[in-house]
């Protein structure tokens, strides 16, 4: 098999993957979405492990069943550790469906972050989420995906190189 057969073999997955129509993300390790009483409750944390002692972003979402933004929603929020009120988050009219906040987890652990939609008949919808906050775990994470993604590379390229060196030798053997 030539080396230009072998690339062309490599090249042709690749190629292929990249014109796929549709690609669809995996869901963010602290995310998560709860559908209840008409609505589609979303929650994502930026970044996605949040560390200690640092910003964390809350992303919330309120949509129909369909997947559509409700505009003019009021959304409330509270976060809790050990079923302890950490911080509460005055209810708030989104008017995209929206709401984005910023806050800083004091120590790690599981929060839950529990999201009240209040409808206008007065009426309140709640969903909860739990969100982990630990220190190590986003550098192992970070640290194997980079793995994942450089290993393959470099299995190719060593046998790659193993193939050649194999070859070279092949053809001495036989010069002499």
């Amino acid at each position: 098999m030539t080396s230009m057969h072998q690339v062309s073999l490599l090249t042709i997955p690749l190629i292929l993957t990249m014109l796929a129509s549709s690609a669809y993300a995996h869901q963010l390790f602290n995310s998560g979405e709860y559908r209840i009483a008409g609505y589609l409750i979303q929650i994502a944390t930026q970044p996605e492990i949040p560390a200690p002692n640092t910003i964390a972003t809350i992303l919330t979402r309120v949509a129909d069943n369909n997947g559509n933004d409700l505009n003019d929603v009021t959304i409330g929020l509270r976060i809790l550790k050990n079923d302890t009120l950490v911080y509460a988050f005055p209810p708030t009219i989104a008017r995209d469906g929206h709401l984005t906040l910023n806050y800083v987890f004091t120590e790690p652990g599981v929060y839950v972050i529990e999201v009240d939609v209040y409808n206008t008949d007065g009426s309140t919808v709640s969903a909860k989420f739990n969100i982990g906050i630990v220190r190590e775990f986003g550098y192992i994470f970070i640290s194997m995906v980079v793995l994942g993604a450089i290993m393959p590379a470099v299995i190719v390229a060593g046998i790659v190189i193993y193939k050649r060196r194999r070859k070279k030798e092949f053809q001495l053997d036989n010069n002499i």
